[in-house]
């Protein structure tokens, strides 16, 4: 959906938003496993990210990367317009202009996906990928075992 550059960002920084609350800082090669992406083109995006003011970086022992900000305050629209510049709004997806005339069969369905799209980008935070890894860690509902009516707990459960 979008560009691969974009992609491997949203990637790197929602695996700094998993870990946000764990001090420290994350290197490259730790990013790059946890999104599984490549370390060379990561550190390369990290640099932008940094210089964005997105993420901050630190060289030398105990150094890395982690978010400039809290997650919830970073949305995925930032990082859409630090590499593909501002979402479509009322391109024609023939190539032509639907708004100079008659607009083209596509142009209503076209026009929703665009708008819920932004919408998605606006709305969602890295705060989401915190959520993500707080859920997996907790466990299954089916996993946890339930007392029947009536029947007293014991210290076994």
């Amino acid at each position: 959906m979008f560009a691969r550059t974009t992609e491997t960002a949203i990637a790197a920084l929602g695996s700094l938003a998993e870990t946000h609350d764990v001090p420290g800082r994350r290197s490259v090669e730790q990013i790059a496993a946890a999104c599984g992406r490549r370390a060379p083109f990561l550190a390369k995006l990290l640099s932008i990210l940094s210089r964005s003011g997105l993420v901050a970086g630190e060289r030398g022992p105990g150094g890395g990367y982690r978010l400039a900000r809290s997650p919830e305050k970073i949305t995925l629209l930032e990082i859409y317009r630090l590499f593909e510049g501002e979402p479509p709004t009322d391109d024609c997806a023939w190539g032509g202009d639907c708004l100079a005339g008659e607009p083209c069969p596509l142009h209503d369905g076209i026009a929703e996906v665009r708008e819920a799209t932004r919408r998605f980008l606006e709305e969602t935070t890295l705060d989401a990928f915190g959520h993500q890894r707080a859920a997996r860690a907790a466990p299954p509902a089916s996993s946890r075992r339930r007392r029947e009516p009536g029947r007293k707990a014991t210290a076994r459960g």
